[in-house]
């Protein structure tokens, strides 16, 4: 791929009150957007640039301890345009 640009508007809520996100949060965010990819060569479908639609949902929970950052996340996304796929 030679270049591939994007742009997501987006939501994100945190389960945790605002007075404890410096200590630990636990947030769920949505995205959807267009992105543009060029190729180098053609593709399979011989394109050589597309611009697709995607959205994603990803959990991340993050701590903070006196001995270090703990993290856990997890992160799932999908082109809107062929579900089958």
């Amino acid at each position: 791929m030679r270049i591939s640009t994007y742009f997501r508007a987006g939501l994100e809520y945190n389960l945790f009150p605002y007075q404890e996100v410096a200590r630990r949060r636990l947030t769920i965010r949505y995205q959807v957007g267009p992105k543009f990819n060029r190729y180098f060569d053609k593709t399979v479908y011989f394109k050589t640039e597309e611009l697709l639609w995607e959205h994603s949902l990803a959990a991340n929970y993050r701590q903070v301890f006196q001995w270090g950052t703990f993290n856990l996340g997890t992160y799932q996304a999908n082109y809107l345009h062929r579900w089958a796929l």
